[in-house]
């Protein structure tokens, strides 16, 4: 066996990603003739690395089966930088509202507030 399963088996057919990004493309984009390619190799090495992760958490809870909470763990450490930027921008859009309406209520600042937000 290889070092490289997706060698032997290819569970992220070539062709089928290039249907699916045919289905889902916006109608006034068009992809470059192997950028499927880019993103089936994309997906195999992040799939390899959540599996990694996920077989070190059951290790680490002494298990010889890799449960759903292992895969869900290493998806969201694999993906934790993004969410967490994600969460930050939110949080910063509510610290804003919040200054915006502490401000307005001054009477020493001119900043106005939509009350629609």
């Amino acid at each position: 066996m290889s070092d490289d399963p997706f060698e032997e088996y290819d569970p992220y057919k070539s062709t089928t990603i290039e249907k699916l990004l045919r289905e889902y493309n916006d109608d006034d984009l068009q992809k470059s003739g192997d950028s499927h390619l880019i993103l089936k190799q994309k997906l195999e090495s992040i799939t390899l690395d959540i599996w990694d992760m996920s077989m070190k958490n059951a290790r680490n809870r002494d298990s010889q089966t890799v449960e759903e909470e292992d895969i869900i763990n290493a998806f969201n450490k694999v993906f934790y930088p993004y969410t967490l930027l994600e969460e930050a921008a939110v949080t910063m859009g509510e610290y804003e509202k919040e200054f915006r309406k502490t401000a307005a209520k001054a009477k020493l600042t001119d900043i106005e507030v939509n009350e629609d937000d």
